[in-house]
């Protein structure tokens, strides 16, 4: 099957939280479908970064830098914006067997407003699944503080209503989501799927990453 894999919060910026999640998603994958074909839209593709996690990204609808995006709708939407990216994005997802979003869809650090923010991300890709027949996931999502912001809680309302399955951290997620009117029959608490990644066993390996983040072991 195919997959297209996208970070709502931050994955593939080398936050090392949402790095975990995303290896035990893509180790899932790879353990239940040995011929998984996944495609990852990430902020900068990266050619050591799909080596690592044996899988092929494109560019997204994040601009390159925070200041590039201040006042400004998604990259590809804005005059002028290269849609390049836009293209290949759409063809990836029409190709794909299912489209997974991952992380926390429903932050609000930064106000959602159209093409803006964390949830309007989602819930763009969402749509473009709709109209071309891919179904789409949210995996991983965590919500720790109530969802105030309307538009927020109706892109919520979207994402889950129509999402074929979401899989949450914790079961306040269902508490905060039922408090907003958001059907939570699709819901399902796994845990932090961070826990879930499969260590590697090799030590020369492990002894690598240590160094390289100026870890000394003494022994």
């Amino acid at each position: 099957m195919k997959y297209v894999i996208t970070g709502a919060s931050t994955f593939g910026v080398k936050n090392m939280g949402d790095d975990a999640m995303l290896a035990n998603l893509v180790q899932g994958i790879n353990r239940e479908d040995p011929n998984a074909n996944i495609i990852f839209l990430a902020r900068h593709p990266d050619e050591s970064y799909d080596k690592e996690f044996d899988f092929v990204s494109l560019k997204n609808l994040d601009h390159d830098s925070k200041k590039a995006s201040i006042g400004r709708f998604f990259y590809g939407f804005n005059k002028n914006d290269n849609t390049d990216h836009l293209i290949k994005i759409k063809q990836a997802i029409e190709n794909a067997d299912l489209l997974i979003i991952g992380g926390n869809s429903f932050m609000e650090i930064a106000k959602n407003s159209p093409l803006r923010g964390v949830s309007s991300y989602a819930a763009a890709l969402a749509i473009l699944s709709k109209f071309v027949g891919t179904p789409f996931a949210l995996y991983g999502l965590n919500i720790v503080d109530d969802i105030k912001d309307e538009t927020t809680i109706q892109y919520a309302k979207f994402l889950c209503t129509n999402a074929i399955a979401v899989t949450a951290r914790e079961p306040e997620v269902i508490d905060y989501l039922s408090h907003i009117g958001v059907s939570t029959e699709n819901v399902y608490v796994l845990g932090d799927p961070a826990f879930g990644i499969e260590a590697n066993s090799d030590l020369n390996r492990a002894k690598e990453i240590l160094k390289r983040s100026n870890i000394v072991l003494k022994r």
